[in-house]
């Protein structure tokens, strides 16, 4: 491997990732940003590293950097949202996967944990709206599904609660 090409250090930071060394995986991609500094992909996959071990505050330094190169790079938005709300940072993390949304609209994900963060925010009806919106995106998403029957639940709506599909008893 030629020691200043940056692709095959971010390819390999990618591959010791889905090995899941992730501290290896994150001096992979120190190298290929070494030689690529203002590649969002290599920040933001260095954030995905950083996020596996725990280290919310500095993955979201590095979809900060993703961010700043590629304003547009719907994933690491949502991505950040998740790191945030791990930090407690609800509102945020809902503020995140907004712009996700607005650059993604159909993804699946960002419906998803918007609804989780909403709920945990205490407003079941705004997590059910979220989770009907993943579920259209993906109808085989079981933790969307699952989460919104504890949202119905949370309402009080039991029969809707544990009834398969939307029905007009749970809006």
């Amino acid at each position: 491997m030629k020691p200043d090409n940056d692709e095959a250090w971010y390819k390999r930071g990618n591959a010791l990732f889905e090995l899941g060394r992730w501290e290896e995986a994150i001096a992979n991609y120190d190298r290929a940003l070494e030689f690529n500094p203002e590649d969002d992909t290599i920040w933001y996959n260095r954030g995905n590293a950083l996020s596996e071990l725990g280290r919310w505050e500095k993955a979201i330094a590095n979809y900060d950097k993703a961010l700043e190169f590629n304003s547009e790079n719907d994933a690491a938005w949502n991505n950040r949202g998740i790191a945030l709300k791990d930090l407690g940072q609800l509102e945020a993390a809902i503020n995140n996967y907004n712009q996700t949304l607005e650059l993604k609209p159909n993804d699946n994900g960002a419906w998803y944990n918007r609804g989780v963060a909403l709920f945990e925010l205490g407003k079941p009806e705004e997590a059910i709206a979220s989770y009907d919106k993943a579920i259209e995106f993906n109808p085989y998403d079981d933790e969307a599904w699952y989460n919104r029957g504890n949202a119905l639940y949370q309402l009080g709506k039991l029969e809707a609660a544990i009834a398969f599909g939307t029905s007009e008893a749970d809006r």
